[in-house]
């Protein structure tokens, strides 16, 4: 039996035999790009990828003659070095490619799947695996809750949600990403008749793969003068625009994987979610393994230690490659593993007016209905110890921390969970890109921290506030986060980073 492919992890996902890195953030010698999302995408002295990716590339980047760029044919061998390298759809968006490499000399394959799914999408080329001895994949969506319904389902909610609210005389506004999900949205509304604007950045992508989609609705360029009548499709970035605000009459609707999480409607400020991603659900990346029938997995991007648990109930060796223990050597995952539950118990939240906040918060964000939410915030507020923290309750929910700004940007906020719980950056930044949410982000890295849970009122986090306002440098800032969610339970600091 042929060794198997080395495989390591310095700053991202490299072969050293064959030098070459796969999908690296930074650029470098020699690498293969996936597909042209920009977490895919630098600057190399050569670069692999397909036809696609390369125009996208030029027309997304304006990548003009920096390095070779070298385009592999879809499904075709290519011999380059010892190896033989062959691109395969991957499913995600037009043009995203897996790569499957054979080492010559003794036959020993690997297949990296980068970003994926196997259902057939309607804007890019159904996904295609072939064995290989050491497969390395991507679980963005690696827990069992996330079982995606039939697409054509999805499609007909999202449907049915623009009709609904063109009839009451609204304007529906779906937001998906420039490149990948607006062409799928496109292809969805091809028969549904209604006419379409969309926003700069997904008029050009369109028009740079037009041709290779198939048929595609009545769209133009954004003009609110002459929105009303319209479907507005925007990337999530633009979605609270003030040109959006000023129609007035506009529905949202995300569309989204991370729909399937409780709160995401809420979490994302939208009237509407839907589940149409375009990467693989836990049904799909377990199917992806055995028929690809690796004698190793690697796993990047996502739920990777739990899957990876998964994986090896199931008889499959397999580890995460971006943490700590992807050098773990025995198998010791004889029972199944047991994940941290979205809800919480009362010991979970911790003590004090702000955990019963927190808790409060939760539990509105997993709910529909207004009245619901109202008789939960009621019910926090009639059991606060004290009237003066009532208006600090009432402050926090409405998303305020006082008149004066906190001078605590995100980048501030990231420093101090990844100094509190010493994750790398690699690692927090899987997180936070798997997660796509920055309260979910902050509970799944305080987890990792060591905490000491102590009481913690309203009014101590008010005063956490005033202490931010005059503090005189952001490592003072840093330093005085960091002692506060150090005495939270994990549930409870991820709304302290909310608010």
């Amino acid at each position: 039996m042929s060794p198997l492919i080395e495989v390591t992890h310095p700053r991202g996902i490299y072969l050293p035999e064959a030098d070459l890195w796969l999908d690296p953030h930074f650029g470098g010698k020699r690498a293969f790009i996936s597909h042209a999302h920009s977490d895919h995408v630098a600057r190399h002295e050569m670069t692999f990828c397909s036809e696609v990716t390369r125009d996208l590339m030029k027309t997304r980047y304006g990548y003009k003659s920096e390095g070779e760029m070298r385009v592999l044919p879809m499904r075709e061998v290519v011999e380059w070095e010892g190896w033989e390298l062959r691109l395969l759809p991957a499913g995600h968006i037009i043009g995203s490619a897996m790569l499957h490499l054979t080492r010559k000399a003794d036959g020993a394959t690997l297949l990296y799947t980068g970003d994926y799914k196997l259902r057939q999408g309607l804007s890019s080329e159904r996904c295609e695996l072939l064995h290989a001895d050491t497969l390395i994949m991507e679980c963005t969506f690696g827990l069992p809750q996330f079982t995606f319904p039939p697409t054509a389902q999805v499609v007909a909610q999202v449907l049915k949600f623009a009709q609904e609210t063109l009839e009451d005389g609204g304007i529906p506004v779906l937001l998906g990403y420039s490149l990948g999900k607006a062409q799928e949205i496109l292809c969805a509304l091809a028969e549904a008749g209604h006419p379409v604007m969309v926003h700069k950045s997904i008029w050009d992508m369109t028009r740079a793969v037009a041709p290779l989609l198939g048929k595609l609705p009545d769209y133009r360029l954004f003009d609110a003068a002459l929105a009303a009548g319209h479907v507005l499709l925007f990337p999530p970035s633009n979605g609270r625009s003030i040109a959006i605000k000023k129609l007035k009459v506009c529905r949202t609707a995300m569309l989204t994987g991370w729909a399937l999480q409780p709160g995401a409607r809420f979490r994302y400020q939208v009237d509407e979610i839907f589940p149409l991603s375009d990467h693989a659900d836990y049904p799909e990346l377990i199917e992806t393994v055995e028929e690809v029938k690796p004698r190793r997995v690697w796993l990047v991007h996502g739920s990777t230690r739990e899957f990876a648990a998964d994986l090896r109930l199931r008889g499959f060796e397999a580890w995460t490659l971006e943490k700590a223990d992807q050098l773990e050597l025995t198998l010791q995952s004889a029972s199944p593993v047991v994940r941290p539950a979205l809800e919480k118990s009362a010991d979970d939240w911790g003590e004090g007016s702000f955990a019963q906040w927190a808790a409060a918060c939760a539990q509105t964000a997993e709910v529909a209905s207004r009245l619901k939410k109202v008789e939960v915030l009621a019910g926090l507020l009639k059991s606060l110890p004290s009237e003066d923290e009532l208006p600090l309750a009432a402050r926090f929910s409405s998303g305020s921390t006082g008149d004066t700004p906190l001078n605590t940007g995100w980048s501030l906020l990231k420093r101090a969970l990844i100094e509190l719980s010493a994750v790398n950056e690699v690692e927090y930044r899987t997180i936070s890109r798997s997660q796509a949410d920055t309260g979910r982000t902050a509970f799944l890295v305080l987890q990792r921290a060591a905490l000491s849970p102590t009481p913690c009122s309203l009014s101590n986090v008010a005063a956490l506030f005033d202490q931010l306002r005059k503090a005189g440098s952001q490592m003072e800032r840093v330093t005085l986060i960091k002692t506060r969610l150090q005495h939270l339970t994990a549930a409870a600091g991820s709304w302290l980073v909310r608010l």
